[in-house]
């Protein structure tokens, strides 16, 4: 049993005019509130879950920050140790600054 939004205009102006209501509309008005109440309670319930994994999301993509943080700096490093090295064996200049770094730890 629903009720349309006309037929809560006309109960609305019925009650204000000081008319009774009738039996049958009181179910659909209860009808029509526990339905409300239960779209309501679904959409809190969705818009907590979606609060959370936002904040879930923020911290992974903060700790994602900070990693990219530590690794550029460690990349800016390995630069300044040997600049960036050109090796005839291996394609990568992150294999031979890393030599080099560790290298110049041992000194």
């Amino acid at each position: 049993m629903s009720i349309n939004v006309e037929e809560l205009n006309d109960l609305q102006q019925q009650l204000k005019a000081g008319h009774s209501v009738q039996a049958g509309h009181w179910d659909a008005l209860i009808a029509e509130v526990w339905r409300l109440k239960t779209v309501i309670s679904g959409k809190t319930i969705e818009a907590d879950a979606a609060r959370e994994q936002a904040r879930e999301l923020e911290t992974l993509l903060e700790a994602l920050v900070d990693e990219n943080e530590k690794l550029q700096a460690e990349i800016d490093e390995l630069k300044s140790v040997h600049g960036l090295p050109i090796c005839q064996l291996e394609g990568r200049w992150t294999n031979c600054a890393v030599r080099m770094r560790k290298a110049s730890a041992k000194d």
